[in-house]
């Protein structure tokens, strides 16, 4: 079972996997990696790179390079190839993003909806 992850979790992995991947990508297997493939892996990773079982994490995600028939190494070429691109990266990330947010509601209890907060007087 997931843990519930705060948004600096989120925001952590997410600026490592900016700086993941500096191999060049001219892979031609890259060229192959769509853009919504990228964003389904990347997000998969993100998930059991933050799952509280006690699965080494290097199995985790190969298992999920295995699912999709990538290979580290392709996944690493295409995310270089789409930084490459801004507009798609960040829509890739957006969309992740809001992936990670959406399975973070779903994590949380439901919270009781408090009185508006007041005013703290200066």
């Amino acid at each position: 079972m997931l843990r519930v992850f705060s948004h600096s979790t989120v925001a952590f992995v997410l600026i490592l996997g900016s700086f993941w991947g500096c191999q060049a990508w001219s892979n031609s297997d890259s060229m192959q990696v769509t853009p919504e493939l990228l964003e389904t892996v990347y997000f998969e990773l993100v998930v059991s790179a933050i799952d509280s079982s006690h699965i080494d994490p290097a199995k985790k995600g190969a298992a999920v390079f295995r699912t999709h028939g990538l290979t580290k190494e392709t996944f690493e070429s295409a995310l270089e190839r789409y930084r490459e691109e801004p507009k798609v990266w960040l829509a890739i990330m957006t969309r992740v993003t809001e992936r990670l947010a959406a399975l973070r509601k779903t994590e949380e209890p439901d919270k009781p909806k408090s009185e508006k907060p007041t005013a703290v007087p200066r």
